[in-house]
């Protein structure tokens, strides 16, 4: 009866492991995610208000 507590035992904490792993790992990757979006939201922006500046400045020298 021991023995098959402590193998029940070792089971639960093998798959809490891998859990805990997955919850790092899936972490992690959200956090990489969401700096990347957020890098290319603000690139395509400046991008966008920069081309929009330029608009005007010719715009503006044209009169």
């Amino acid at each position: 009866m021991r023995n098959k507590e402590l193998k029940v035992r070792w089971r639960l904490r093998d798959k809490s492991y891998i859990s805990l792993k997955r919850r790092v790992f899936i972490a992690t990757t959200a956090k990489l995610l969401r700096l990347i979006f957020t890098e290319a939201v603000l690139y395509v922006h400046m991008t966008f208000a920069s081309v929009v500046a330029g608009r005007l400045e010719i715009d503006t020298c044209s009169l």
